[in-house]
């Protein structure tokens, strides 16, 4: 019984950790997201860096966003049919 017990403790010291290994995988994949994300933006000019931290990263509204970045009241060309 003795020699049961042994073998058992000792098996489960010798585990395999696959669930950790897939925890740390994916924490290492969100962590190089992040950085590939922020390498990126920091490439982009003010004008379109901030629209893109501010409304996708921070969660803002884009009426916020237009107020803290000064784009407030700024023309955009239109995809659209002209209106008359």
């Amino acid at each position: 019984m003795d020699l049961l017990r042994r073998r058992s403790r000792r098996d489960v010291l010798t585990d395999p950790l696959e669930e950790d290994d897939q925890v740390f995988a994916a924490a290492n994949d969100a962590t190089e997201a992040q950085y590939d994300v922020a390498k990126l933006l920091r490439g982009l000019p003010d004008r379109q860096r901030l629209p893109i931290l501010y409304v996708k990263i921070e969660g803002a509204s884009v009426t916020d966003t237009a107020i803290r970045t000064g784009y407030v009241g700024v023309r955009c060309k239109s995809w659209g049919p002209s209106w008359p």
